[in-house]
C-alpha cells in the first residue's frame, strides 16, 4: 500500500454497528475521530477493565438536580476526558443544554471542535446524560 493511501486517522468499525454485504461497515478519516469522541463521552470511567481510566464521569451526574453547578461539572469532565483520550480532536467549546420540563435529571451535552489536520472545519457531537 502506498503511503498516500494510509489513513492517518485510522480505520475501524462504524458506530452504530451495521452489516453490509461483505462484512461490517468500516469508518475512517474525520468520521472515525468523531465516533471516537462520542465513544469517550459515552463510556463511564472504570467500565472497561483493560483501560480503567477511559471515559467520563458524566453518568455520575445523572441523578443530580439540573443546576448551573451540574452544567459546569459536565463541561469540565467532558473537556478533561477528550483532552486525555482523543488527541486527534481539538476541543473548542462544550455546550450544556438543560433538559426540558419533566426531565430534570437529564442534560444534553454538545462538544464542538476541530479534527486535527482539518483546520477551520468545526465538527460537533451530541450526547445525553
Amino acid at each position: 500500500m502506498a503511503s498516500s493511501q494510509i489513513d492517518r486517522f485510522g480505520t475501524g468499525l462504524a458506530r452504530p454497528f451495521r452489516y453490509a454485504p461483505g462484512g461490517f461497515v468500516a469508518a475512517s478519516g474525520p468520521e472515525k475521530v468523531l465516533m471516537c469522541v462520542e465513544e469517550v463521552l459515552g463510556i463511564p470511567v472504570g467500565s472497561l477493565p483493560w483501560r480503567c481510566g477511559l471515559g467520563t464521569r458524566l453518568t455520575r451526574l445523572r441523578h443530580v438536580n439540573n443546576s448551573n453547578d451540574l452544567q459546569q461539572l459536565a463541561r469540565v469532565d467532558a473537556g478533561d476526558a477528550l483532552q486525555r483520550w482523543e488527541p486527534r480532536f481539538r476541543l473548542r467549546s462544550v455546550t450544556v443544554t438543560p433538559a426540558p420540563p419533566g426531565y430534570r435529571n437529564r442534560i444534553e451535552l454538545t462538544v464542538a471542535g476541530e479534527v486535527v489536520g482539518q483546520p477551520g472545519k468545526i465538527e460537533s457531537v451530541n450526547t445525553n446524560i
